[in-house]
């Protein structure tokens, strides 16, 4: 642990040494935001998402979250999956990402395009409205 905390520990938890220490590193494993989807990957992901549900056994949620992360401009993962229904104005067709949930610590208003507006609609049925 990097805590600065346990810096003077001798141990943590009883372990002296990292028992996953001698599993070498998988380099490729180690590189982050080297590749991007081509645009024939995204499409197909896309429409594997929408359609293909042989294809891609995941819930109907998890497959709503992939698209919106896509749909709305590269938002993380954690701002789109802690939005609550109160973020979304319906009639002006944007989210707001509070301070709260915001990595900069700062509030935000993302533009609904038709596609991520239509899934949050799906969504929000699929959820009863709240």
């Amino acid at each position: 642990d990097n805590d600065p905390r346990y810096f003077s520990l001798e141990s943590k938890f009883g372990i002296k040494y990292n028992p996953v220490a001698p599993i070498p590193k998988q380099k490729d494993g180690e590189r982050i935001g080297e590749r991007f989807l081509e645009w024939r990957e995204l499409r197909r992901l896309l429409k594997d998402l929408r359609e293909n549900y042989d294809l891609v056994p995941i819930g109907q949620d998890l497959r709503h979250l992939l698209q919106l992360c896509i749909y709305l401009g590269g938002q993380r993962p954690y701002e789109v999956i802690t939005l609550e229904w109160w973020n979304v104005d319906w009639e002006e067709k944007f989210i707001c990402i509070t301070k709260e949930r915001s990595k900069n610590k700062k509030d935000h208003i993302v533009p609904l395009n038709g596609l991520a507006f239509e899934i949050l609609q799906k969504q929000y049925e699929l959820s009863g409205g709240g």
